[in-house]
């Protein structure tokens, strides 16, 4: 929580933390993460398709784009991050500390994921409905 609290004093805003929560849940098929997180930033204002986006790792805003992706990679690739990926963060108007935070934001939504997963938690709070269905895991009961 400590941490989380940190990063919400630095340089991305609300918004831009909870589009990354998005799309780090949707890369870990997270439904009730993905769920909550959309969610909030309905309440924060963000547009339907500046959620949907989300979900998919792209943003209609450059420097949002230049976000996204970097925190889709890092969970696809497992915390690696190639030369290119930090070209294409560059390029998108991203500074190398914009790059940390980033890759800082995604790992307690990580964890909050794994955490969710493990605990089989049911999308159960009001106004949440699951932003879409999950796969079936190994183990996953029907």
């Amino acid at each position: 929580m400590n941490f989380s609290a940190a990063l919400a004093r630095g340089t991305l805003d609300a918004g831009m933390r909870e589009q990354i929560a998005i799309t780090v849940a949707e890369s870990n098929l997270c439904a009730y993460c993905s769920s909550a997180h959309a969610l909030l930033a309905e309440k924060l204002g963000l547009s339907q398709q500046e959620i949907s986006d989300a979900m998919r790792a792209t943003a209609a805003a450059l420097k949002n784009d230049a976000v996204l992706k970097p925190a889709r990679s890092i969970v696809v690739q497992r915390g690696e991050f190639s030369d290119t990926d930090i070209q294409r963060a560059r390029a998108g108007g991203l500074t190398d500390g914009e790059i940390l935070e980033t890759a800082a934001s995604v790992a307690p939504n990580i964890f909050a994921n794994y955490v969710s997963h493990i605990a089989r938690t049911v999308v159960d709070f009001p106004g949440g409905e699951p932003v879409r269905r999950r796969r079936t895991r190994p183990g996953d009961t029907q």
